[in-house]
C-alpha cells in the first residue's frame, strides 16, 4: 500500500473582470487540490478613472456566499488589496469579483497563494 504525502505550491493567477457580472477568480478542487491558502487578493485598473468592485467568498462548509470587500475602490494608481490574509479554503469553495456598474475601464483581479495537493513520493525523494 503506497503512502500519500502532502505538496504544497506557490499558485498565481489573472482574470479579467466584466461589469455587473460575478467572475469566478478561483475554484478549490478545480485542479485536483485539497486547500488552498490565499496570501494575496488584489484587483487592478488600467486607468486612473475611479471604479469599484465588490469580493466574495461561497464557503461550501456552510454554504453560505460572504462578502469579503463590497464596493471597494479601484483606481490605477490605488489597487484594491485585501488585508487580513490568508483566507483558507477547501474544495469547493469559491471567489468572486464583480466590477462595478459604469465602469470606466477594465478590472482585473489577481489571487495568489498555496496550493495543496497530494504525492506517492515521499518529502524531499
Amino acid at each position: 500500500m503506497a503512502s500519500v504525502f502532502p505538496l504544497a505550491s506557490y499558485h498565481t493567477k489573472s482574470v479579467a473582470l466584466s461589469t455587473n457580472n460575478a467572475t469566478t477568480i478561483y475554484t478549490c478542487g478545480d485542479e485536483k487540490e485539497l486547500a488552498f491558502d490565499v496570501t494575496g487578493l488584489s484587483v487592478a485598473a488600467t486607468t486612473a478613472n475611479a471604479d469599484t468592485c465588490t469580493l466574495t467568498r461561497f464557503s461550501v462548509i456552510d454554504n453560505v456566499t460572504y462578502t469579503l470587500v463590497f464596493l471597494g475602490p479601484v483606481e490605477a494608481d490605488f489597487p484594491l488589496q485585501i488585508e487580513g490574509l490568508p483566507v483558507h479554503m477547501v474544495v469547493g469553495d469559491i471567489i468572486k469579483a464583480t466590477a462595478s456598474a459604469g465602469a470606466t475601464h477594465t478590472l482585473h483581479a489577481h489571487i495568489s497563494g498555496v496550493k495543496t495537493t497530494r504525492t506517492t513520493k515521499p518529502p524531499g525523494a
